[in-house]
């Protein structure tokens, strides 16, 4: 399959186009943290959501450079840290929040970027969940989630990662 039009970065995909993208942790290198960052800021994106743990894999915090990119381009950032385990599911609340948090963002105008590690696991469920909330039923969520995969490097991945993590999705409803 054949990657998505105008996605800023190889290694991620526009669950909502144009609004809602995902994708993984920007690189440890700070020229490349840099890079990543100025990129998705020069693509509108200002509203950053982080599923890592504080800590986790030893990952340096890049919030300073968001704001320090930011602030060189005159833009106005948010980044918000909702931490999930790695490789584990969330609360029916906490995914609820996330979701709101993201519909809120969007309705004051932000590009959202949501992200974990890889942008598979964690970051697969809340965009499945985020689809399903929004019309799709569970199966489209899914379907549409392993085609958006395509062409990154990713691909051979499920999204979400784990069988745990689907099962959050196939089960999630509008009305939770």
């Amino acid at each position: 399959m054949k990657k998505q039009q105008d996605v800023p970065l190889y290694d991620s995909y526009w669950v909502i186009p144009g609004k809602v993208l995902a994708g993984e942790y920007p690189p440890q290198s700070m020229k490349k943290c840099r890079a990543m960052l100025r990129c998705l800021l020069e693509n509108s994106i200002t509203f950053f959501m982080n599923f890592t743990e504080k800590g986790e894999k030893r990952l340096k915090s890049y919030e300073t450079l968001l704001h320090e990119e930011a602030d060189a381009l005159r833009v106005s950032v948010e980044h918000h840290r909702i931490p999930i385990q790695d490789f584990k599911t969330a609360e029916p609340e906490k995914i609820r929040q996330i979701i709101n948090l993201i519909d809120s963002a969007l309705a004051k105008g932000h590009k959202v970027y949501i992200h974990c590690f890889a942008g598979v696991g964690r970051t697969g469920m809340i965009a499945g969940c985020y689809l399903v909330q929004h019309g799709l039923s569970s199966g489209e969520a899914l379907s549409r989630l392993d085609h958006l995969k395509q062409g990154t490097g990713y691909e051979r991945e499920t999204i979400p990662h784990t069988l745990k993590q689907r099962r959050v999705v196939q089960n999630w409803s509008a009305t939770i």
